[in-house]
């Protein structure tokens, strides 16, 4: 957590998210709550409980987050039948989502996808958010990242239909570009903006929803004179042929979240 003005910061805690909640749920620019942020205090088997109670607690939006293992996974379907009246009218209208990534190159850690199993069989929309680094866990090619994507999609596909034909699944990428000084992600590079745009092409060929998008100014907005001069930076993402777009709030390279940083992406999306 860090506040972008006086650059204050501290690790998230469950008050952050509820506070995160709080302030999506006030926001008409935002359709569903994406957590920024983990309730870090809390012990590690509880976590996504701790997580999705304080979400659902705070906000009456959809709530997509994620669950580590198959336990996890079925108290949170539990838990969010109780406020739907039941499992089946939870696969009826979800009410959650859960993003399970696949880990690049092409390959499935086994809490994750065991989640992923219990979520499509409930009837939970699965979101199979891949996020290759260009040159460092994908070729470092924009076509051979593209294709190990779309291999790891859709063998995160053919795993949910398996398990519930029929089952929601949401085509999805968070890939970036390498940064091959540091060995970190760059959110910010060109190629991640091409890397979204040619995931969401693929999401669209397969007739599936997509997920591709990440919008945010991440650091740009300390520098704004303006809020109008942050459309020219989110323009760029608002391009890339998604239904879903996660993002908002997030900072340095989305490892951070900040409610300044929230408010400004908001304003300046709905410009």
């Amino acid at each position: 957590m860090k506040d972008v003005v006086t650059s204050d910061s501290h690790p998230s805690r469950t008050e952050d998210l509820r506070d995160f909640a709080i302030l999506v749920e006030s926001l008409p620019q935002i359709d569903f709550f994406w957590p920024m942020v983990g309730a870090l205090e809390a012990p590690a088997h509880l976590k996504g409980l701790f997580e999705l109670k304080t979400c659902l607690e705070f906000t009456s939006k959809h709530v997509q987050l994620d669950a580590h293992n198959a336990d996890v996974a079925r108290h949170m379907v539990r838990l969010a039948s109780i406020l739907t009246g039941g499992p089946e009218a939870l696969a009826k209208r979800p009410i959650i989502s859960c993003s399970q990534c696949p880990i690049s190159p092409l390959s499935f850690e086994a809490g994750l996808v065991e989640g992923q199993v219990e979520e499509a069989r409930a009837g939970i929309p699965v979101v199979a958010m891949s996020a290759a680094v260009a040159g460092l866990t994908s070729p470092v090619t924009l076509s051979g990242t593209l294709a190990q994507v779309n291999a790891e999609g859709l063998a995160s596909l053919v795993i949910t239909q398996i398990a519930r034909k029929g089952a929601p699944w949401i085509y999805s990428s968070d890939s970036s570009a390498g940064n091959l000084k540091t060995g970190s992600i760059d959110y910010e590079a060109l190629e991640s903006v091409l890397l979204r745009t040619g995931s969401g092409q693929m999401g669209r060929f397969y007739g599936l929803p997509t997920m591709t998008a990440g919008i945010s100014l991440e650091e740009v907005s300390t520098t704004l004179a303006r809020v109008s001069e942050g459309v020219g930076h989110m323009m760029t993402q608002a391009l890339v042929p998604s239904d879903l777009a996660s993002g908002l709030g997030g900072i340095d390279n989305a490892r951070g979240a900040s409610f300044e940083q929230l408010l400004v992406d908001a304003w300046v999306w709905d410009i």
